[in-house]
């Protein structure tokens, strides 16, 4: 799915854009290798809990229904949605899709449960705070605060639409804590992330946060 939102970038790049937060990025990277959605079991200890800063209420554009979502005109990205089993969720379906505001391509993260019905929805990733989404890239479920709970971890490819490097994609990672009835980010650690360059894959992202924690 990577690119196929390239035509979208010449609307960007003939209107006016806000000013892109401080994270640093590397526009030479390589990012063949980063889709995927590697969920090996995880090593990972860490033995100070994360704390959450943000988070939403449920479902909070009131879809009721998978089919709901699809009305909108968001576009679900299969390759990017897995069944999971949270302990305090159960058996659900994490959807990735896709959506326009404007001319500009956001991200948005849902669970859905057997009978198609919305659960969740997750709050807004970080990532979408740029002009335009090219790609979900990676998608993992690991228990990162080892407090017994899958946690989510999302990268996905984003590009400033500004500048000479404007149409060159660069990766942005959030990850969702599960709590009793919602995920909750922590937008502190999320900078550090992607701040660190350490945010191109999954691995790369654990190793980043075990390096604080530890």
């Amino acid at each position: 799915m990577k690119g196929i939102f390239l035509v979208a970038i010449l609307f960007i790049l003939l209107s006016a854009c806000s000013s892109s937060p401080n994270i640093e990025t590397n526009s030479n990277s390589n990012f063949t290798n980063y889709h995927n959605g590697n969920n090996e079991t995880s090593t990972l200890e860490v033995s100070t809990s994360v704390e959450p800063t943000s988070s939403t209420g449920a479902n909070e554009n009131n879809y009721k229904t998978l089919e709901d979502i699809k009305k909108q005109g968001e576009k679900i990205i299969d390759e990017q949605s897995f069944w999971v089993t949270f302990e305090n969720f159960g058996k659900v379906r994490f959807v990735s899709s896709v959506y326009f505001e404007g001319s500009l391509c956001k991200s948005r993260f849902y669970l859905i449960n057997e009978n198609e019905n919305v659960i969740y929805q997750f709050p807004e990733f970080i990532g979408n705070e740029w002009s335009m989404l090219d790609d979900v890239g990676a998608v993992s479920f690991r228990d990162v605060n080892n407090d017994g709970l899958k946690d989510v971890i999302i990268i996905a490819y984003y590009m400033t639409g500004v500048g000479e490097n404007g149409a060159v994609s660069f990766p942005v990672c959030s990850i969702y804590f599960q709590k009793e009835s919602s995920f909750e980010n922590d937008s502190d650690l999320d900078i550090k992330i992607n701040d660190s360059s350490q945010n191109d894959s999954i691995n790369n992202v654990l190793k980043f946060v075990e390096s604080i924690y530890n």
